[in-house]
């Protein structure tokens, strides 16, 4: 049995599936559409973009460097 016979049954088998439950075919398009939608909704408001400063944070001195730079580092800043 070649590949494209293989296709064309699975084809077939699925379409007759899919007329069998026409209700269950018209969710399975629309949930994933509506769930898109809402996406899209959510992240094109332009009432929730919200523009932050960059922040930047002082080095600190790692525990590898000695326990009194380390601790000078956090208690001195």
């Amino acid at each position: 049995m070649g590949f494209f016979n293989q296709l064309l049954l699975l084809s077939w088998k699925n379409f007759t599936l899919r007329k069998r439950k026409p209700l269950w075919t018209i969710a399975e398009l629309i949930f994933p559409l509506a769930l898109f939608l809402i996406l899209l909704g959510v992240r094109t408001r332009p009432d929730l973009k919200i523009n932050m400063s960059e922040c930047h944070y002082d080095g600190k001195a790692m525990p590898s460097a000695g326990m009194a730079p380390f601790l000078q580092s956090f208690l001195c800043t």
